[in-house]
């Protein structure tokens, strides 16, 4: 987890895996939202998880999945994990918004991957004033086919975020 920064700022300030858990256990929110521009960028982020899935907390990791199979390892499979996948439309729309030409696909392996190892899968889909709504009917029924766990529908979402880290994303790419 990170604090807010600002927009000027060059790099995130970190958290400790055991600084994270020590602020969860500071709120009595039983969920506990793991977001922002990409929470894989962070180094330890599958230990950070881990420590807040300690303390009775349902976590959700909210990724776009991109380096998720590179970096799984590092995370617990557990009853109140959830690995969430953010997904802006089918393959063509989602590698375009998200201006990666692979993005989708990598985005299915690690959802694979993750499920294969016991992992908990949220697809996360988001909804923008050009979305089809046949578009979101399609991908969610594509998507209960890879035996996700449950589904997010939401305006806007991390798309422009993910846009705006892509040289970061990159920058991991194995």
């Amino acid at each position: 987890m990170r604090e807010r920064f600002e927009e000027t700022s060059t790099a995130p300030e970190w958290h400790s895996p055991e600084e994270c858990a020590a602020r969860v256990r500071a709120i009595s929110s039983p969920v506990v939202w793991i977001g922002g521009t990409e929470p894989l960028l962070h180094p330890e982020i599958g230990r950070a998880a881990n420590a807040i899935v300690e303390t009775d907390r349902f976590v959700f990791i909210h990724t776009s999945g991109y380096n998720l199979r590179n970096r799984i390892h590092e995370f617990r499979p557990d009853s109140r994990l959830f690995l969430t996948h953010e997904f802006v439309g089918r393959e063509e729309i989602h590698n375009r918004a998200v201006g990666l030409p692979d993005a989708f696909q990598r985005s299915i392996e690690a959802l694979r991957a993750a499920k294969l190892s016991g992992f908990h899968i949220a697809a996360h889909i988001t909804v923008t004033p050009e979305t089809d709504a046949c578009d979101v009917g399609e991908l969610i029924e594509f998507l209960d086919k890879k035996d996700v766990d449950g589904f997010i529908v939401t305006a806007a979402g991390q798309a422009s975020a993910i846009r705006r880290s892509r040289k970061l994303l990159q920058t991991f790419r194995p």
